[in-house]
């Protein structure tokens, strides 16, 4: 199932209607690319959670890190598991 768009447009929704989502909602979100090889997403849920003042964790790292795998990005892979260290 394609529930990657859906997890985008429910974090917009949430910024749209004043609540600010947390670690969690982004890290379902990063899970949700990893399983379509979403890098591109995964990687901009990454970052787009230092604006919303959240450090990424393990979680949301290791679902990007998959997802840039599952797509044949390895260069982008390590260069996310050397931040995350």
């Amino acid at each position: 199932a394609l529930r990657w768009p859906w997890s985008l447009q429910l974090l917009v929704e949430l910024k749209s209607s004043g609540v600010r989502p947390n670690q969690v909602s982004f890290n379902s979100a990063i899970a949700s690319c990893k399983h379509r090889s979403q890098w591109a997403w995964a990687c901009w849920l990454l970052e787009d959670m230092g604006v919303e003042q959240l450090r990424p964790d393990v979680v949301g790292y290791s679902s990007a890190i998959d997802a840039c795998q599952r797509s044949r990005r390895w260069a982008l892979a390590a260069g996310l598991f050397e931040r995350m260290r």
